[in-house]
């Protein structure tokens, strides 16, 4: 995070990489894409930060079932 330009790529792994299997919810962003803006993009960035990252990981699972090397 602090020398992002170092990063020349991202692996996703066990990720959806069809646009069909992306869904409603993607529709959204999809007009996002075609055109990027300022307003839009304040809005996606909360989708990054590590508190909805950790909670995509423990929503729904028992208290210290899910060890802390999968997310931030």
């Amino acid at each position: 995070m602090r020398q992002p330009e170092r990063v020349l790529g991202i692996v996703s792994q066990n990720g959806n990489i069809y646009q069909e299997g992306l869904g409603p919810k993607w529709a959204e962003r999809a007009k996002y894409w075609a055109n990027p803006t300022p307003e839009p993009r304040a809005q996606y960035e909360s989708a990054f930060a590590p508190e909805t990252i950790k909670g995509q990981y423990l929503t729904g699972e028992k208290p210290g079932t899910v060890g802390p090397d999968g997310f931030p």
